[in-house]
């Protein structure tokens, strides 16, 4: 469903089997942005970053990552203002993906 409070979050919670997903914050963003995502299992995850053209900007890789609720901290002070994409992918072939503003 999509939030009203916040309209810039095309994607406010989604699961795909092991990956629950609960958007970024704060978005719009201006010098960082939060990806907040669950696991159901362990599972190494990858969160990279791209334009709206599709290149990728940020790649962050975590280890294999516990069950339970994490949050990855994507810094975004060096990136022009702008909609950028984002894809939290894991090991065992799930991927969310959406997109937020950068001011």
């Amino acid at each position: 469903p999509r939030s009203t409070l916040f309209p810039y979050t095309t994607l406010f919670r989604s699961t795909r089997n092991n990956l629950t997903f609960f958007g970024n914050y704060p978005n719009p963003a201006t010098t960082a942005t939060n990806i907040r995502f669950s696991l159901a299992q362990s599972a190494d995850v990858t969160v990279q970053l791209t334009d709206i053209a599709g290149k990728v900007l940020i790649t962050a890789k975590s280890a294999s990552l516990t069950a339970g609720e994490h949050t990855i901290a994507i810094n975004t002070s060096e990136l022009a203002p702008g909609t950028y994409f984002y894809l939290v992918s894991t090991s065992g072939g799930e991927g969310i993906a959406s997109k937020f503003i950068k001011e």
